[in-house]
């Protein structure tokens, strides 16, 4: 990934098998990480620059922060510049 790119992001995790008190409040629960769905990925969006570590995108009319960390992002190059 670098500046120009276009690519699209998702949370590398999901929670799976939750379990909940009689309130109805989620008490435990288990991680997939990486994840094995195909769900959950974002719009394109525009790489404009890195920042400590992480990438400054262009998404719609917002500029977000994206940290590519594995287990915590997943990132999808959709072209290259």
């Amino acid at each position: 990934m670098k500046v120009g790119d276009l690519i699209r992001w998702r949370a590398d995790w999901r929670y799976i098998n939750r379990t909940y008190n009689e309130a109805g409040t989620a008490v435990n629960w288990e991680v997939e990480a990486p994840r094995q769905d195909d769900e959950g990925w974002s719009s394109a969006g525009l790489v404009l620059r890195k920042w400590e570590g992480m990438w400054i995108i262009l998404a719609g009319a917002k500029e977000i922060v994206v940290n590519p960390h594995p287990g915590v992002t997943a990132v999808e190059v959709i072209s290259n510049t």
